[in-house]
């Protein structure tokens, strides 16, 4: 009999089967290796290193089991978009006037504590329910000076003060307050990463930059019964459309009328060196 004629096309095929399965081995071989970066403690589980301790609070420790089998890059990879793609909820609440402002031209809040407005039984979303699912206030510098002036440091709750000019906060509140520079994504991002899952957004331009990086997830609104007339604005002109989803609405007797919405556009957050888009085309 005469030799069996080959198939060029086939051929090719195998060779391709072939070193995709030697790339593999020589993965797992890299992975399980104990000189490979991921036996590490102080590296994460895929590129970069882990967050700076932060009392075990670090979500990526329940994305990484310390036992965990890495089988194949592909696995190693997804654990990787899991752990660049994780965001944190971000919610607004404040009282406003109905004219949608804040706060007076000169920062002024007391309208928002006159004593007919105690008259009358919380209804709606109350400040202690909210307060209570948050993990830690990100606020701007002008809401921390506002804060500062008032009688005792009102948060139990870690706070982030936000500024570009600011060098260090007041000796007495270093434990219990951090400064931070950044974009409202990287700002969001680290606060992710280091276990935060709701953050509580105030302070009129700060609202006004997570917005518009489309990163709030709700907001709830206690309109009072006056108008200012005048001052900072709750919303500004931010340039960006927003459609709202209505969560509840409710009025008092006092004349309060509390809204709450949730925004349809909020973005998830991920990590921006290698798109999500990017990296899932590496399944397929």
């Amino acid at each position: 009999m005469g030799r069996q004629r080959q198939n060029p096309a086939q051929n090719r095929v195998n060779s391709a089967a072939l070193g995709q399965r030697q790339q593999q081995a020589s993965c797992r071989r890299n992975l399980d290796s104990p000189t490979h970066p991921r036996h590490d403690p102080k590296v994460g589980f895929g590129w970069g290193r882990w967050g700076q301790p932060n009392g075990g609070r670090d979500v990526r420790n329940r994305l990484r089991p310390s036992t965990m089998p890495v089988t194949d890059l592909v696995y190693f990879t997804l654990g990787s978009i899991l752990e660049r793609a994780m965001t944190s909820k971000c919610s607004v609440y404040c009282g406003a006037s109905v004219d949608g402002f804040i706060a007076k031209p000169d920062g002024d809040i007391k309208w928002l504590h006159r004593p007919e407005y105690a008259a009358a039984g919380a209804t709606g979303l109350t400040y202690d329910e909210f307060i209570s699912s948050v993990d830690a206030l990100v606020m701007g510098r002008h809401t921390f000076e506002k804060v500062l002036s008032f009688p005792e440091w009102p948060y139990k709750l870690p706070v982030v003060v936000l500024s570009s000019t600011l060098r260090e906060l007041p000796s007495h509140l270093r434990s219990r307050a951090k400064l931070k520079e950044g974009s409202p994504n990287d700002i969001v991002q680290e606060l992710a990463n280091q276990g935060y899952q709701h953050l509580y957004i105030d302070g009129g331009i700060t609202i006004q930059r997570f917005l518009k990086a489309r990163l709030i997830h709700e907001i709830t609104v206690t309109y009072l019964p006056i108008l200012l007339g005048a001052g900072i604005s709750l919303f500004g002109s931010m340039g960006v459309e927003t459609p709202l989803t209505l969560v509840q609405a409710v009025s008092s007797s006092n004349g309060f009328v509390q809204v709450r919405y949730r925004l349809e556009n909020a973005a998830q957050h991920v990590y921006r060196d290698f798109p999500l888009s990017q990296q899932m085309e590496w399944f397929s």
